[in-house]
Protein backbone atom coordinates (compact mmCIF):
# COMPACT_ATOMS: atom_id res chain seq x y z
CA UNK A 1 0.00 0.00 0.00
CA UNK A 2 1.21 3.56 -0.76
CA UNK A 3 -0.09 7.00 0.10
CA UNK A 4 -1.33 9.85 -2.05
CA UNK A 5 -1.64 13.43 -0.77
CA UNK A 6 -5.08 14.89 -1.33
CA UNK A 7 -4.92 18.68 -1.26
CA UNK A 8 -8.24 20.50 -1.32
CA UNK A 9 -8.61 24.06 -2.51
CA UNK A 10 -11.72 24.72 -0.45
CA UNK A 11 -11.15 24.66 3.34
CA UNK A 12 -14.86 24.12 4.03
CA UNK A 13 -14.92 20.82 2.14
CA UNK A 14 -12.80 18.91 4.69
CA UNK A 15 -11.76 19.57 8.26
CA UNK A 16 -8.08 19.29 7.22
CA UNK A 17 -6.32 21.08 4.39
CA UNK A 18 -4.11 18.05 3.70
CA UNK A 19 -4.79 14.40 4.41
CA UNK A 20 -3.03 11.23 3.38
CA UNK A 21 -5.36 8.74 1.68
CA UNK A 22 -4.37 5.14 1.05
CA UNK A 23 -4.82 3.79 -2.49
CA UNK A 24 -4.38 0.10 -3.12
CA UNK A 25 -1.75 -0.90 -5.67
CA UNK A 26 -4.28 -2.70 -7.85
CA UNK A 27 -6.15 0.63 -8.26
CA UNK A 28 -3.05 2.37 -9.66
CA UNK A 29 -1.62 2.61 -13.17
CA UNK A 30 1.36 0.27 -13.48
CA UNK A 31 3.43 3.00 -15.18
CA UNK A 32 2.38 6.36 -13.66
CA UNK A 33 1.25 5.00 -10.24
CA UNK A 34 -1.78 7.31 -10.36
CA UNK A 35 -5.37 6.33 -9.58
CA UNK A 36 -6.96 4.47 -12.53
CA UNK A 37 -10.01 6.08 -14.17
CA UNK A 38 -10.18 4.16 -17.48
CA UNK A 39 -8.18 0.96 -16.78
CA UNK A 40 -6.86 -1.00 -19.78
CA UNK A 41 -5.47 -4.52 -19.32
CA UNK A 42 -2.88 -5.86 -21.77
CA UNK A 43 -2.03 -9.49 -22.54
CA UNK A 44 0.65 -9.69 -19.81
CA UNK A 45 -2.07 -8.72 -17.24
CA UNK A 46 -0.53 -5.34 -16.36
CA UNK A 47 -3.09 -2.54 -16.11
CA UNK A 48 -2.53 1.01 -17.41
CA UNK A 49 -4.52 4.19 -17.66
CA UNK A 50 -5.86 4.51 -21.23
CA UNK A 51 -4.11 7.76 -22.13
CA UNK A 52 -0.86 6.44 -20.60
CA UNK A 53 -0.99 3.26 -22.70
CA UNK A 54 -1.65 5.35 -25.86
CA UNK A 55 1.56 7.29 -25.19
CA UNK A 56 3.46 4.01 -24.66
CA UNK A 57 2.15 2.53 -27.95
CA UNK A 58 3.42 5.53 -29.87
CA UNK A 59 7.03 4.60 -29.16
CA UNK A 60 7.02 0.90 -28.25
CA UNK A 61 5.14 -2.39 -28.65
CA UNK A 62 6.57 -3.82 -25.40
CA UNK A 63 5.23 -3.61 -21.85
CA UNK A 64 7.41 -1.13 -19.86
CA UNK A 65 7.13 -3.35 -16.73
CA UNK A 66 7.84 -6.92 -17.94
CA UNK A 67 9.07 -6.11 -21.51
CA UNK A 68 6.72 -8.65 -23.10
CA UNK A 69 5.27 -7.79 -26.54
CA UNK A 70 1.89 -6.04 -26.31
CA UNK A 71 -0.53 -8.02 -28.49
CA UNK A 72 -3.94 -6.88 -27.25
CA UNK A 73 -5.46 -4.31 -24.90
CA UNK A 74 -8.99 -4.47 -23.49
CA UNK A 75 -11.06 -2.28 -21.15
CA UNK A 76 -10.94 -3.74 -17.63
CA UNK A 77 -14.59 -3.13 -16.77
CA UNK A 78 -14.50 -5.30 -13.64
CA UNK A 79 -11.60 -3.32 -12.16
CA UNK A 80 -13.33 0.01 -12.97
CA UNK A 81 -16.44 -1.16 -11.08
CA UNK A 82 -14.31 -2.40 -8.19
CA UNK A 83 -12.61 1.03 -7.89
CA UNK A 84 -16.03 2.71 -7.73
CA UNK A 85 -17.31 0.20 -5.18
CA UNK A 86 -14.27 -0.17 -2.89
CA UNK A 87 -12.59 3.25 -3.21
CA UNK A 88 -14.91 6.00 -4.44
CA UNK A 89 -17.97 5.09 -2.35
CA UNK A 90 -15.96 4.63 0.86
CA UNK A 91 -15.64 8.34 1.72
CA UNK A 92 -16.23 11.84 0.42
CA UNK A 93 -12.45 12.46 0.32
CA UNK A 94 -11.94 9.47 -1.97
CA UNK A 95 -14.79 10.66 -4.18
CA UNK A 96 -13.25 14.14 -4.46
CA UNK A 97 -9.85 12.66 -5.47
CA UNK A 98 -11.48 10.42 -8.07
CA UNK A 99 -13.56 13.25 -9.58
CA UNK A 100 -10.56 15.58 -9.76
CA UNK A 101 -8.45 12.92 -11.48
CA UNK A 102 -11.33 11.98 -13.86
CA UNK A 103 -11.87 15.63 -14.82
CA UNK A 104 -8.17 16.08 -15.65
CA UNK A 105 -8.12 12.94 -17.84
CA UNK A 106 -11.46 13.51 -19.56
CA UNK A 107 -10.50 17.07 -20.52
CA UNK A 108 -7.18 16.02 -22.04
CA UNK A 109 -6.83 16.17 -25.85
CA UNK A 110 -5.60 12.58 -26.05
CA UNK A 111 -8.66 11.18 -24.24
CA UNK A 112 -11.08 13.23 -26.38
CA UNK A 113 -9.34 11.91 -29.48
CA UNK A 114 -9.77 8.26 -28.45
CA UNK A 115 -13.02 8.36 -26.47
CA UNK A 116 -15.34 5.48 -27.39
CA UNK A 117 -12.64 3.71 -29.42
CA UNK A 118 -10.96 0.40 -28.57
CA UNK A 119 -7.15 0.31 -28.63
CA UNK A 120 -6.34 -1.64 -31.81
CA UNK A 121 -2.82 -1.61 -33.22
CA UNK A 122 -0.63 -3.40 -35.75
CA UNK A 123 2.66 -5.10 -35.03
CA UNK A 124 4.95 -3.25 -37.43
CA UNK A 125 8.62 -2.32 -37.64
CA UNK A 126 8.06 1.44 -38.01
CA UNK A 127 5.89 2.73 -35.14
CA UNK A 128 3.43 5.58 -35.77
CA UNK A 129 4.94 7.96 -33.12
CA UNK A 130 1.78 10.11 -33.42
CA UNK A 131 -1.81 9.82 -32.21
CA UNK A 132 -2.96 9.97 -35.83
CA UNK A 133 -0.95 6.83 -36.60
CA UNK A 134 -2.76 4.92 -33.84
CA UNK A 135 -6.09 6.19 -35.21
CA UNK A 136 -5.08 4.80 -38.62
CA UNK A 137 -4.49 1.40 -37.02
CA UNK A 138 -7.88 1.49 -35.28
CA UNK A 139 -9.69 2.51 -38.50
CA UNK A 140 -8.02 -0.12 -40.71
CA UNK A 141 -8.36 -3.01 -38.23
CA UNK A 142 -12.01 -2.11 -37.51
CA UNK A 143 -12.67 -2.11 -41.26
CA UNK A 144 -11.11 -5.57 -41.61
CA UNK A 145 -13.35 -6.81 -38.79
CA UNK A 146 -16.45 -5.28 -40.47
CA UNK A 147 -16.91 -2.93 -37.47
CA UNK A 148 -18.13 -0.06 -39.66
CA UNK A 149 -19.27 2.21 -36.80
CA UNK A 150 -15.82 2.09 -35.16
CA UNK A 151 -14.13 2.72 -38.52
CA UNK A 152 -16.33 5.77 -39.05
CA UNK A 153 -15.60 7.10 -35.53
CA UNK A 154 -11.84 6.66 -35.94
CA UNK A 155 -11.93 8.29 -39.40
CA UNK A 156 -13.89 11.26 -38.04
CA UNK A 157 -10.98 12.02 -35.70
CA UNK A 158 -8.29 11.97 -38.37
CA UNK A 159 -6.89 15.31 -39.55
CA UNK A 160 -8.93 17.00 -42.28
CA UNK A 161 -5.98 17.07 -44.70
CA UNK A 162 -5.19 13.36 -44.18
CA UNK A 163 -5.27 11.66 -47.65
CA UNK A 164 -6.53 8.40 -46.08
CA UNK A 165 -9.61 10.01 -44.57
CA UNK A 166 -11.70 9.95 -47.77
CA UNK A 167 -10.46 6.44 -48.57
CA UNK A 168 -11.68 5.08 -45.22
CA UNK A 169 -15.04 6.78 -45.78
CA UNK A 170 -15.16 5.28 -49.29
CA UNK A 171 -14.56 1.74 -47.97
CA UNK A 172 -17.24 2.15 -45.28
CA UNK A 173 -19.69 3.62 -47.83
CA UNK A 174 -19.17 0.63 -50.16
CA UNK A 175 -20.10 -1.76 -47.36
CA UNK A 176 -23.26 0.21 -46.62
CA UNK A 177 -24.06 0.38 -50.37
CA UNK A 178 -24.20 -3.44 -50.53
CA UNK A 179 -26.64 -3.44 -47.61
CA UNK A 180 -28.75 -0.68 -49.20
CA UNK A 181 -29.41 -2.81 -52.31
CA UNK A 182 -31.33 -5.23 -50.09
CA UNK A 183 -32.53 -2.88 -47.35
CA UNK A 184 -33.40 0.75 -48.17
CA UNK A 185 -33.04 1.80 -44.50
CA UNK A 186 -29.23 1.54 -44.95
CA UNK A 187 -29.42 4.45 -47.43
CA UNK A 188 -29.71 6.99 -44.59
CA UNK A 189 -26.41 5.80 -43.08
CA UNK A 190 -24.85 5.86 -46.55
CA UNK A 191 -26.00 9.46 -47.10
CA UNK A 192 -24.50 10.50 -43.75
CA UNK A 193 -21.10 9.04 -44.69
CA UNK A 194 -21.20 10.58 -48.19
CA UNK A 195 -21.75 14.01 -46.63
CA UNK A 196 -18.39 13.63 -44.82
CA UNK A 197 -16.42 12.86 -48.02
CA UNK A 198 -14.56 15.88 -49.38
CA UNK A 199 -13.38 14.40 -52.70
CA UNK A 200 -16.01 15.18 -55.38
CA UNK A 201 -15.33 12.13 -57.57
CA UNK A 202 -15.96 9.75 -54.62
CA UNK A 203 -19.07 11.66 -53.61
CA UNK A 204 -20.52 11.69 -57.17
CA UNK A 205 -19.91 7.94 -57.53
CA UNK A 206 -22.04 7.10 -54.48
CA UNK A 207 -24.76 9.65 -55.34
CA UNK A 208 -25.14 7.94 -58.76
CA UNK A 209 -25.50 4.56 -57.04
CA UNK A 210 -28.20 5.92 -54.70
CA UNK A 211 -30.08 7.37 -57.70
CA UNK A 212 -29.93 3.97 -59.46
CA UNK A 213 -31.29 2.23 -56.35
CA UNK A 214 -34.18 4.70 -56.09
CA UNK A 215 -35.03 4.31 -59.80
CA UNK A 216 -34.93 0.49 -59.53
CA UNK A 217 -37.31 0.72 -56.57
CA UNK A 218 -39.59 3.00 -58.70
CA UNK A 219 -39.05 5.97 -56.34
CA UNK A 220 -38.43 8.38 -59.20
CA UNK A 221 -39.05 11.61 -57.26
CA UNK A 222 -36.29 10.76 -54.77
CA UNK A 223 -34.04 9.71 -57.66
CA UNK A 224 -34.42 13.16 -59.31
CA UNK A 225 -33.75 14.90 -55.96
CA UNK A 226 -30.59 12.81 -55.48
CA UNK A 227 -29.27 13.63 -58.98
CA UNK A 228 -29.29 17.37 -58.15
CA UNK A 229 -26.43 16.78 -55.67
CA UNK A 230 -24.01 15.57 -58.39
CA UNK A 231 -21.34 18.19 -59.04
CA UNK A 232 -20.37 17.06 -62.58
CA UNK A 233 -22.91 18.53 -65.04
CA UNK A 234 -22.56 15.89 -67.81
CA UNK A 235 -23.04 13.03 -65.36
CA UNK A 236 -26.08 14.83 -63.97
CA UNK A 237 -27.56 15.23 -67.47
CA UNK A 238 -27.07 11.56 -68.50
CA UNK A 239 -28.36 10.28 -65.19
CA UNK A 240 -31.53 12.35 -65.62
CA UNK A 241 -31.97 10.81 -69.09
CA UNK A 242 -31.63 7.35 -67.55
CA UNK A 243 -34.29 8.10 -64.93
CA UNK A 244 -36.65 9.55 -67.58
CA UNK A 245 -36.24 6.37 -69.67
CA UNK A 246 -36.92 4.27 -66.55
CA UNK A 247 -40.10 6.29 -65.92
CA UNK A 248 -41.18 5.78 -69.56
CA UNK A 249 -40.60 2.02 -69.40
CA UNK A 250 -42.53 1.81 -66.13
CA UNK A 251 -45.44 3.79 -67.63
CA UNK A 252 -45.46 1.59 -70.76
CA UNK A 253 -45.44 -1.62 -68.72
CA UNK A 254 -48.33 -0.30 -66.59
CA UNK A 255 -50.27 0.51 -69.80
CA UNK A 256 -49.66 -3.00 -71.21
CA UNK A 257 -50.77 -4.55 -67.92
CA UNK A 258 -53.96 -2.49 -68.04
CA UNK A 259 -54.69 -3.75 -71.58
CA UNK A 260 -53.96 -7.37 -70.72
CA UNK A 261 -56.00 -7.29 -67.51
CA UNK A 262 -59.33 -8.38 -69.16
CA UNK A 263 -57.60 -11.34 -70.81
CA UNK A 264 -56.09 -12.38 -67.51
CA UNK A 265 -59.49 -12.22 -65.82
CA UNK A 266 -60.95 -14.45 -68.59
CA UNK A 267 -58.09 -16.88 -68.09
CA UNK A 268 -58.76 -17.00 -64.34
CA UNK A 269 -62.46 -17.68 -64.97
CA UNK A 270 -61.57 -20.53 -67.35
CA UNK A 271 -59.38 -22.05 -64.65
CA UNK A 272 -62.27 -21.90 -62.21
CA UNK A 273 -64.60 -23.66 -64.70
CA UNK A 274 -62.09 -26.44 -65.37
CA UNK A 275 -61.82 -29.34 -62.90
CA UNK A 276 -59.27 -29.16 -60.09
CA UNK A 277 -57.20 -31.96 -61.70
CA UNK A 278 -56.46 -29.66 -64.64
CA UNK A 279 -53.86 -27.86 -62.51
CA UNK A 280 -51.65 -30.95 -62.66
CA UNK A 281 -51.84 -31.17 -66.49
CA UNK A 282 -49.59 -29.51 -69.00
CA UNK A 283 -50.64 -26.69 -71.33
CA UNK A 284 -51.33 -29.14 -74.20
CA UNK A 285 -53.56 -31.24 -71.97
CA UNK A 286 -55.51 -28.15 -70.93
CA UNK A 287 -56.11 -27.16 -74.57
CA UNK A 288 -57.24 -30.68 -75.53
CA UNK A 289 -59.70 -30.87 -72.65
CA UNK A 290 -61.14 -27.44 -73.56
CA UNK A 291 -61.50 -28.51 -77.23
CA UNK A 292 -63.24 -31.72 -76.15
CA UNK A 293 -65.75 -29.75 -74.08
CA UNK A 294 -66.51 -27.38 -76.98
CA UNK A 295 -67.00 -30.30 -79.40
CA UNK A 296 -69.35 -32.01 -76.96
CA UNK A 297 -71.54 -28.90 -76.86
CA UNK A 298 -71.53 -28.68 -80.68
CA UNK A 299 -72.50 -32.34 -80.90
CA UNK A 300 -75.42 -31.73 -78.53
CA UNK A 301 -76.61 -28.85 -80.74
CA UNK A 302 -76.20 -30.72 -84.04
CA UNK A 303 -77.74 -34.09 -83.07
CA UNK A 304 -81.41 -32.83 -83.01
CA UNK A 305 -80.93 -31.28 -86.45
CA UNK A 306 -80.29 -34.70 -88.01
CA UNK A 307 -83.68 -36.11 -86.90
CA UNK A 308 -86.50 -36.43 -89.55
CA UNK A 309 -89.12 -35.13 -87.09
CA UNK A 310 -87.35 -31.76 -86.98
CA UNK A 311 -87.61 -31.36 -90.80
CA UNK A 312 -91.27 -32.44 -90.89
CA UNK A 313 -92.06 -29.84 -88.27
CA UNK A 314 -90.07 -27.25 -90.22
CA UNK A 315 -91.91 -28.08 -93.49
CA UNK A 316 -95.27 -27.56 -91.79
CA UNK A 317 -94.25 -24.26 -90.21
CA UNK A 318 -92.41 -22.81 -93.22
CA UNK A 319 -93.49 -24.57 -96.44
CA UNK A 320 -91.52 -23.77 -99.58
CA UNK A 321 -93.75 -22.09 -102.23
CA UNK A 322 -94.33 -23.98 -105.52
CA UNK A 323 -92.93 -27.18 -103.91
CA UNK A 324 -95.58 -29.47 -102.42
CA UNK A 325 -93.01 -31.73 -100.71
CA UNK A 326 -91.06 -29.19 -98.63
CA UNK A 327 -89.95 -31.90 -96.17
CA UNK A 328 -87.78 -33.73 -98.74
CA UNK A 329 -86.05 -30.52 -99.86
CA UNK A 330 -85.21 -29.53 -96.28
CA UNK A 331 -84.07 -33.03 -95.33
CA UNK A 332 -81.94 -33.67 -98.42
CA UNK A 333 -80.41 -30.16 -98.31
CA UNK A 334 -79.41 -29.86 -94.63
CA UNK A 335 -79.28 -33.37 -93.28
CA UNK A 336 -76.36 -34.56 -95.44
CA UNK A 337 -74.27 -31.51 -94.53
CA UNK A 338 -75.00 -31.80 -90.79
CA UNK A 339 -74.30 -35.52 -90.74
CA UNK A 340 -70.84 -34.88 -92.25
CA UNK A 341 -70.13 -32.30 -89.49
CA UNK A 342 -71.33 -34.74 -86.84
CA UNK A 343 -69.03 -37.50 -88.16
CA UNK A 344 -66.08 -35.10 -88.21
CA UNK A 345 -66.76 -34.09 -84.60
CA UNK A 346 -66.76 -37.75 -83.58
CA UNK A 347 -63.43 -38.27 -85.41
CA UNK A 348 -61.85 -35.23 -83.72
CA UNK A 349 -63.06 -36.42 -80.32
CA UNK A 350 -61.40 -39.78 -80.90
CA UNK A 351 -58.11 -38.04 -81.78
CA UNK A 352 -58.35 -35.91 -78.60
CA UNK A 353 -59.02 -39.00 -76.47
CA UNK A 354 -55.98 -40.77 -77.96
CA UNK A 355 -53.83 -37.64 -77.37
CA UNK A 356 -54.85 -37.49 -73.70
CA UNK A 357 -53.96 -41.18 -73.28
CA UNK A 358 -50.51 -40.54 -74.71
CA UNK A 359 -49.96 -37.50 -72.47
CA UNK A 360 -50.95 -39.41 -69.36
Amino acid sequence: MTCLSAITSDNSSFPFQQREISIREEFKCAFSHELLIHPIKINCLHVFEKIQLIEILRISRFCPICHRRIEKAINDVNLARKILREFVKVSEENKAIYEKRAEAINNSKVYKLFIGLPLLFRDRAVLPKTHQGILHDIASISLERQALDLTEKATDRLDQDDPWKDLYYKFVAKKHLKKAKEDLSALETLKRIIAKISKKSFKDFFIKKIAYIYSNQKKFTKAFETVKKISFSKARFFLRLFIISAVSIHALSSFVKAILWPFKSIKNKIHKILPSSINNYSVIETITILANKILNKLRILIDPLTDKKFYRHLAKKKPIPSHPDSYRIYYSGFNGFLRKISHKIIAIRKIIAETLKLLK
